[in-house]
């Protein structure tokens, strides 16, 4: 699900900012979290650093490409 800043505050546009950092914090919490596993499991020995390298480029390049065709087909105007 898409959040927006003004969705997390009820719409009131003075909290925008508070929704804003709500959104960045919970972000970098998970950003953390998946570090944390990926360091967990290469320590362990579990984990090909390579490989773990070329599947996160794949992946973000198919993200990517995904992004760029949806706005593409998208006729929403700002």
């Amino acid at each position: 699900a898409v959040l927006s800043p003004l969705l997390l505050v009820g719409a009131d546009t003075s909290r925008a900012a508070l929704g804003l950092i709500i959104l960045l914090m919970t972000y970098a919490l998970r950003l953390v979290a998946v570090l944390l596993v990926l360091a967990l499991a290469q320590a362990s020995g579990g984990v090909d650093t390579r490989w773990l390298a070329v599947t996160l480029i794949a992946l973000s390049l198919v993200w990517t490409g995904t992004q760029v065709a949806l706005v593409g087909r998208s006729r929403a105007t700002l």
